[in-house]
């Protein structure tokens, strides 16, 4: 694979969603886009983000999380009404956008165009649609061959 550049981690920056919750070190992606513009940082990120991608060297705070519950709805009082939601740091979460970009650009030239879920711009429901659609046809048409079977005029009578 090839090594990040910081020119392809300011793209993936810009795509983050602005509004995402900082992890355990509480950088928002705002303030880390920002030092990824100034050029004085551009070497230590460039060694930081490639040290992680080929020698699998990631920094410790990259493994730390912030667990938190999400209500969901029902009963506030009972657990199952909860979700868990895991709060990354926000360079870690740049590295697996990256990372991600990355395989699908690779993977999408290599799936069937019938696979159509999880791949961006594809439609899931879609073979379910086609699927549904080819059904009532033949239908139709089996319904129309019964009718003309029992038609005296297409008997040959």
């Amino acid at each position: 694979m090839m090594p990040t550049d910081v020119e392809e981690l300011l793209t993936d920056s810009k795509q983050a969603r602005r509004l995402s919750s900082p992890g355990p070190d509480g950088l928002p992606y705002e303030i880390l886009h920002l030092v990824m513009k100034f050029p004085p940082f551009h070497d230590l990120i460039q060694l930081v983000y490639s040290k992680a991608l080929k020698k699998g060297k990631f920094p410790p705070h990259w493994k730390e999380s912030v667990m938190c519950l999400l209500y969901r709805k029902g009963d506030p009082a009972e657990m199952k009404n909860y979700r868990p939601l895991s709060l990354a740091n926000s360079d870690y979460k740049l590295f697996t956008r990256n990372i991600n970009r990355r395989i699908m650009e690779v993977s999408s030239n290599l799936t069937s165009r019938h696979q159509l879920g999880f791949i961006p711009g594809r439609f899931i429901a879609k073979n379910g649609m086609i699927c549904q659609l080819l059904m009532e046809d033949a239908q139709r048409k089996w319904s129309i061959a019964e009718q003309q079977e029992n038609d005296p005029k297409h008997l040959g009578l």
